[in-house]
């Protein structure tokens, strides 16, 4: 099935902000913010492609209770992620698990890591802004990369709690 979530105000939730599971489309445009858990959960195991473009996400995962972030991305589809603010979520901004194309984010002060890879295919992180990751149970990186394939290029990666880019058990990275 394909979507397009546009033009909303998706704030203050119990849980997550938004969660969609093996559709392809668009989500632009929207605020997402202040949701105890994601802001934005996405989950594709059926090759699915997904637009992610021109949102502001922040203040996401808030809660004790839950473990999140800004946006999770995970499965066998392509995500493209262009053009968004993602800021002062808490554990993450971004996390991905799949395949993925970042670009031209501005992606800042989030709690303990502002892009977390994890078991990830072909994820490009291009010509964003990383920055003033906030010191958060001993970490604060910029990129925090875990087994993954990745090309990082034409970044600004700068004023973090502890490291710009850390890379752990490498499947290949650029």
């Amino acid at each position: 099935s394909s979507i397009l979530l546009t033009g909303n105000i998706i704030e203050k939730n119990a849980h997550m902000g938004v969660i969609i599971s093996d559709s392809s489309g668009s989500i632009e445009k929207n605020t997402i913010r202040d949701n105890d858990s994601e802001g934005l959960y996405i989950s594709n195991y059926n090759s699915s492609n997904i637009d992610i473009t021109d949102n502001l996400i922040e203040g996401n995962a808030k809660s004790a209770s839950f473990f999140g972030g800004g946006v999770s991305i995970s499965g066998t589809g392509t995500a493209l992620v262009t053009k968004n603010i993602i800021k002062k979520n808490n554990i993450w901004g971004l996390f991905l698990s799949g395949s993925a194309k970042v670009s031209n984010n501005i992606i800042d002060e989030n709690s303990e890591t502002g892009i977390y890879i994890s078991f990830a295919k072909d994820v490009e992180i291009t010509d964003n802004q990383i920055t003033n990751t906030i010191l958060f149970g001993g970490i604060g990186r910029g990129i925090e990369i875990y087994e993954s394939s990745v090309l990082i290029k034409d970044n600004d990666i700068m004023d973090n709690a502890v490291d710009g880019v850390a890379i752990f058990y490498p499947e290949s990275v650029v």
